[in-house]
């Protein structure tokens, strides 16, 4: 049984969707291939000014996405790293067991993402 927290990001997912003009792009998991994460981040001096996911997964897998989306909005780049998979499972209140990839396919999709913040600054 998911938890109320859950349960919110789950039926109303926050940022749900492509953004297009995107600076960062981060993946965990194939489209076609089980679970997967698409994050989308929008950059603005330095802060995340937007951002969004498309997933493919179960209720732990949205609510993560959506959780992840509602963290990172506003904080500087380099807070990002602080977002992990415990972090995100902490927010999200905790997760019933045997779900608990919902927040490690998250996370690798932020550090996937951050992992090409370097490119995105030189752009």
């Amino acid at each position: 049984m998911y938890n109320e927290i859950v349960t919110r990001h789950f039926k109303d997912p926050e940022g749900a969707g492509k953004i297009d003009d995107a600076d960062l792009v981060g993946q965990s998991g194939t489209k076609g291939q089980g679970y997967w994460i698409i994050l989308y981040v929008k950059l603005d001096n330095g802060r995340v000014a937007g951002a969004g996911f498309e997933t493919y997964g179960c209720p732990a897998v949205i609510a993560s996405g959506s959780m992840l989306v509602h963290l990172i909005r506003g904080r500087r780049i380099e807070e990002l790293a602080e977002i992990d998979e415990a972090r995100l499972t902490e927010e999200l209140g905790g997760l019933p067991l045997g779900k608990e990839h919902g927040p490690r396919i998250a996370a690798a999709a932020l550090k996937d993402a951050l992992g090409k913040v370097n490119a995105a600054a030189m752009r």
